[in-house]
C-alpha cells in the first residue's frame, strides 16, 4: 500500500517537468562538482522524472552505468519514457531506506530529494553501505535552502520536509563515516559532497 508521500509524487509526475524551472547550466555545474569519472557507476536517488540523466550520462561515458531510483512508480515511468533513447540506464522503483541491490556504487547523487527522507540517520548508514570505499555521496538542490523550505511549507503533505543548515547536514555526514569535501549553501543552490572513509 502506498504512503501519502508516494501518492503525492505519483500525482505530480505528469506535470513535474512543466512545473520546474530547469536550469541546464546550473545542473551541468552541479554535476561537474560531483566529480564523476568516466566509467563510474552512479546511483541517482529520488530521481523523479530523470532530470539528471543526460548530465550523468555525459559524465560517466559509454563505459559507466546509471541507476535511477525513486519510490514513485509514476515518476520512474516518466523517466523511462523520456530517456528511452539513452543506453545503460537502470530504473528502479524502491524506497531508498529498503533498497538492497547487492552491489556498490562509485557515486550517489541526491538532487532535490533529501528533505523527504524520513529517517535521516538510517539514510546515511544506507548510503555508506551502498558506496565503495572512497566513493562519494552528494546532497544538492538547484535552488536555495530558503526557497526549498518556503515551497515545502506551502504543502500540507511535505510541510515538515525541511532542508537543514549546511553545518547540521555536515554533522550527519561525519557521523556516518564520511569526510565532507565541499559544503556550499548559497542564494543559488545547496551542495554537499562527502567521501566515504569508513
Amino acid at each position: 500500500m502506498k504512503c501519502v508521500q508516494e501518492k503525492f509524487f505519483d500525482q505530480l509526475a505528469g506535470v513535474w517537468d512543466e512545473s520546474r524551472n530547469k536550469d541546464d547550466k546550473k545542473l551541468s555545474q552541479l554535476i561537474e562538482m560531483v566529480g564523476i569519472q568516466l566509467g563510474d557507476q552512479v546511483l541517482d536517488i529520488g530521481c523523479g522524472t530523470g532530470v539528471l540523466v543526460p548530465f550523468l550520462k555525459k559524465a560517466v561515458g559509454d563505459g559507466g552505468g546509471i541507476t535511477e531510483l525513486d519510490f514513485s512508480s509514476n515518476m520512474i515511468a516518466q523517466a523511462k519514457e523520456k530517456h528511452k533513447h539513452i543506453s545503460r540506464i537502470s530504473y528502479v522503483v524502491a524506497d531508498i531506506l529498503k533498497y538492497n541491490p547487492h552491489r556498490t556504487f562509485n557515486r550517489i547523487t541526491c538532487l532535490n530529494f533529501y528533505p523527504h527522507v524520513q529517517d535521516k540517520d538510517m539514510f546515511f548508514l544506507r548510503m555508506n553501505a551502498l558506496l565503495e570505499q572512497q566513493g562519494s555521496l552528494v546532497v544538492m538542490h538547484d535552488i536555495s535552502r530558503a526557497t526549498v523550505n518556503n515551497i515545502h511549507g506551502q504543502s500540507a503533505v511535505v510541510t515538515e520536509d525541511r532542508l537543514p543548515p549546511i553545518d547540521d547536514l555536515g554533522k550527519l555526514f561525519v557521523k556516518a563515516g564520511f569526510v565532507v569535501e565541499v559544503a556550499l549553501d548559497t542564494e543559488e543552490f545547496y551542495f554537499m559532497r562527502g567521501r566515504k572513509v569508513k
